[in-house]
């Protein structure tokens, strides 16, 4: 069923997309607003529920009740980020992962380099800015999704046992670059080990031709020394 009727221009039409689009915006912050009461005021607690049972009689998972109830701790903190959520140049999404790493220091450099970015440019770039709020010059983040196979991760879990050392367990990230290095020195020397085996082929060939070469000329010095002694012998 379509809502767009032949008695609407499409500039109407447009219109209440944007004024549905900013109503939108503005209940998803009322939500942040009343998850972050009632986890201050524990709610759960008083229900006597837990906070997974408390995030599903509301109407959230429990992953998106925490990431409500942080985002509202960091507003209560920073209330210029309201502003450029309702005003749609963030994406909650934005505002979850900036929580744990805004400050007062670096919040304008934060608020101005997420604004319009996608959420691999905000990771990449919320990676750079340090809590004084200075842009480093490190690599930022960018984002990969793998999808694994139950052997397929087996392997991957039992590669990232048998590199851990004590108590440092690498990420996943880690794994997968420190495997992924040692892939490359083994292809790379085996690319040289070919290539030094072809220079050789060339070489040897090379020798052959300039060696029969050699012998085809001395041949032919032989044969006309031959000539020149017969020719000797027939005018004395």
């Amino acid at each position: 069923m379509y809502l767009y009727h032949n008695d609407q221009t499409l500039e109407e039409f447009t219109a209440e997309a944007i004024a549905l689009h900013s109503a939108e915006r503005r209940i998803t912050m009322q939500s942040i607003k009343v998850v972050g009461d009632l986890e201050r005021s524990h709610a759960h607690l008083r229900l006597e529920m837990s906070v997974e049972e408390f995030a599903r009689h509301i109407g959230l998972s429990p992953a998106q009740y925490w990431k409500r109830a942080r985002v509202a701790l960091m507003l209560r903190c920073h209330p210029a980020i309201e502003k450029v959520f309702i005003d749609g140049e963030v994406e909650f999404s934005h505002l979850a992962m900036i929580t744990g790493r805004i400050t007062p220091a670096n919040e304008a450099v934060l608020i101005e380099g997420i604004r319009n970015k996608t959420k691999r440019e905000v990771e990449s770039f919320i990676a750079r800015v340090d809590n004084r709020g200075r842009i480093t010059n490190r690599e930022g983040f960018k984002e990969m999704t793998l999808r694994f196979t139950k052997p397929e991760l087996d392997v991957f879990e039992r590669v990232r046992e048998l590199l851990t050392e004590g108590v440092n367990i690498p990420s996943h990230a880690q794994v997968l670059v420190k495997v992924s290095r040692d892939l490359l020195n083994s292809l790379e020397a085996l690319e040289e080990a070919e290539r030094v085996l072809k220079i050789d082929r060339i070489w040897n060939a090379d020798s052959r031709r300039l060696l029969h070469s050699e012998d085809r000329k001395s041949k032919a010095e032989t044969l006309l020394d031959s000539e020149k002694l017969a020719l000797l012998q027939s005018e004395n």
